[in-house]
């Protein structure tokens, strides 16, 4: 008799359990066989082909320049998950010897997941895949090619299901976080979608991320000076999340962003640091890409058109100080979203958390070259935002049942049965799931609930 395996990359604890287990049970909807929960742990590499690719690889990367960023086995990407868990380690940044370490260790770790995976495959017939930028977005690609569903939650989207299909089995983790539907949304929908990006420009509400942060108020800089706005991001979190744009990690593409603008004498730059360098709740992450921001003012020349807002300040009171021509350039912010908001013409990546070719909100490149061009273009020769995309993004993003916040959002789920006043206090996952276990029925709610509202995610 077959045995029938659903693998999860996380081990039953903590927030896991209930996490991996409502998925389970959602799977067996369907299926009706009964399956057995294996935990995916990628063991030593033993394939000839596959050391010798390593080998290879090394010493192309070490001794040939090889390029790093487009490195493939047979059809799977490797290089996007390869660089995202490499600058994870912020030392990635200050020392090109960890920069190195880090990313081979990582390439041989990504082969261990292709000779692994390659090994259970057959008997496996759904998997829960965490974090899938970073290695285990490996695993996912192999998976999805397999025709095996897979159950994820990431940012932006909550708990998602997602079921083979020819026209995704070559897509990549990140092209399922984004959000790609055009909605003819009623007066009503529209009011109520402005209303909760309202909340998070003026209230920091709904997005968890940015409850905790303390702002201060600035009144010493001529906003109305500037041409141009460049919003940094985090250099540890989540690099290429949404796939490959031409640069390996964010430090690489704001300073190239910085060094084309600077080339015209009339640009006047402000660069905004991300408000997450100041968030003491933010752990580590924040005191890394604090050092990282300031490494990387080191390496700007000075420059008179060029000014750093290195201070958490809110978006929008700059945003109301700003001339109405200003062009405000970020790789993938919601700071674009109160941008366009505000009335202002945007340029982004096209690897953002909306699919630019659907929903037409900003100027967006693709590779190096697109984006040279579009950073020479001035006010006039760039595009407003599409109202009806951008509403329909809204609509998808801040008031979807599935999404944070929503009714159907599996951390919603877990405060409403347990009775959490506080909708804070339920992103402590940790402490809740300790004594989950203590209150079987409480247990059975939340996992019974959650299987029965989880998104499934169908791309058109």
């Amino acid at each position: 008799m077959k045995n029938y395996h659903f693998y999860s990359t996380r081990p039953l604890v903590g927030p896991y359990e209930f996490i991996v287990k409502s998925c389970v049970k959602n799977f067996q909807k369907d299926f009706k066989n009964s399956i057995k929960i294996s935990i995916f742990k990628p063991k030593r590499l033993l394939d000839l082909r596959l050391n010798f690719f390593f080998i290879k690889t090394v010493i192309e990367i070490l001794f040939f320049n090889k390029d790093m960023i487009n490195i493939k086995y047979q059809n799977i990407d490797l290089s996007t998950h390869i660089l995202s868990q490499t600058f994870k380690d912020y030392r990635s940044y200050t020392s090109k010897y960890y920069y190195y370490k880090n990313y081979i260790l990582n390439l041989n770790r990504a082969l261990r997941i292709i000779y692994n995976t390659n090994k259970i495959k057959k008997n496996v017939v759904a998997a829960y895949i965490d974090h899938g930028m970073y290695l285990n977005g490996i695993l996912f690609q192999i998976f999805l090619k397999e025709k095996i569903t897979i159950y994820s939650n990431n940012l932006p989207r909550g708990l998602f299901r997602i079921n083979y299909s020819k026209k995704n089995r070559n897509l990549k983790y990140g092209d399922f976080l984004m959000f790609n539907n055009s909605y003819n949304l009623e007066k009503k929908l529209i009011k109520k979608t402005n209303h909760s990006l309202e909340k998070i420009i003026y209230k920091n509400q709904i997005l968890p991320w940015i409850k905790k942060t303390k702002f201060k108020k600035i009144n010493n800089i001529d906003y109305s000076q500037f041409t141009h706005i460049v919003y940094a991001h985090s250099f540890t979190d989540a690099q290429l999340i949404f796939g490959k744009d031409g640069f390996k990690n964010s430090k690489e593409w704001l300073l190239f962003t910085l060094s084309e603008l600077l080339k015209v004498d009339e640009n006047k730059i402000l660069l905004k640091a991300h408000p997450n360098f100041y968030n003491k709740h933010m752990g580590k992450q924040a005191i890394w890409d604090k050092k990282i921001f300031h490494l990387l003012k080191n390496e700007i020349q000075k420059n008179n058109n060029l000014i750093i807002l290195d201070t958490p300040t809110k978006n929008y009171e700059m945003l109301k100080k700003l001339n109405k021509n200003t062009i405000l350039i970020s790789h993938h912010s919601n700071a674009l979203l109160e941008g366009i908001y505000f009335g202002f013409k945007c340029i982004s990546s096209e690897k953002i958390f909306w699919k630019c070719s659907k929903l037409k909100l900003t100027n967006f490149w693709s590779d190096k070259f697109e984006y040279t061009k579009l950073l020479k273009k001035n006010w006039s020769k760039l595009k407003f935002a599409n109202e009806k995309d951008f509403n329909s993004l809204l609509f998808e993003y801040l008031i979807s049942d599935y999404n944070v916040g929503g009714k159907k959002y599996f951390l919603t789920i877990v405060k409403n049965i347990l009775n959490i006043r506080n909708k804070d206090e339920v992103y402590k996952l940790e402490t809740f799931a300790t004594f989950l276990r203590k209150n079987n029925n409480n247990f059975k709610k939340i996992i019974s609930s959650i299987a029965n509202n989880i998104d499934e995610i169908k791309l058109k």
